[in-house]
């Protein structure tokens, strides 16, 4: 008995890249009326990416490649997770995780539903969770740190761990001065330990100092 012949697909790859284009054309006409359709599209794209719950169930639509630095920061400062700035975000990426659905596939439509204030809050948070200031670039960053109204007194402290035992006394000093405790730099004599326990005192409340 003869084997069956094998079956064949009812278009060619060709047609179906021809269909597919079309249809992605149409798609994308449609979201441009609308700008609704495409912010949750748009939220739940960065969400899958940031929150880092990609299975094989969810796929967002929108070809849409973020980069959460969040495993580098973590890798360039072991500090890091006692910082103000990374305790405030861990708390708002806990808040949100703990209102997302356990399913990736749900997330789309349950992002539809949400009001829009709280879906433009997940997207900032999305969106600043991919910031990323390049060592030695930080230009683009520091645009938008003022645009922001950025201000690292708030987030940050130049203390032993964070700066000050990875400069020289030399630096150390210019730390002093710059935070306008210069006459306690002339402690010439004092050992590098020592200085920099000093210095950390007295630039509390000054992280925002240029030799961060």
């Amino acid at each position: 008995m003869a084997e069956p012949a094998e079956a064949r697909a009812p278009f060619s790859e060709t047609l179906l890249r021809r269909l597919a284009a079309h249809r992605t054309a149409a798609l994308q006409a449609v979201l441009a009326k609308d700008a609704r359709a495409p912010l949750v599209a748009l939220t739940h794209a960065l969400a899958l990416q940031v929150f880092e719950r990609l299975g094989l169930d969810a796929r967002s639509a929108l070809q849409v490649t973020a980069r959460p630095p969040r495993h580098e920061l973590l890798r360039a400062a072991d500090d890091l997770l006692a910082g103000r700035a990374w305790t405030s975000l861990e708390a708002r990426r806990a808040e949100w995780l703990g209102r997302l659905p356990q399913a990736e596939s749900e997330w789309l439509n349950w992002l539809a539903a949400l009001p829009q204030p709280e879906l433009l809050d997940l997207l900032g948070l999305c969106a600043a969770s991919l910031a990323l200031v390049p060592t030695g670039q930080a230009s683009a960053a520091s645009a938008l740190g003022r645009l922001a109204g950025l201000d690292m007194r708030q987030w940050w402290e130049p203390t032993p761990e964070a700066f000050l035992n990875h400069v020289s006394k030399a630096q150390i000093a210019q730390a002093l001065r710059e935070g306008g405790a210069g006459s306690e730099a002339s402690a010439a004599g004092m050992k590098k330990g020592e200085l920099a326990t000093l210095a950390a005192t007295k630039l509390t409340g000054k992280g925002g100092c240029r030799s961060r």
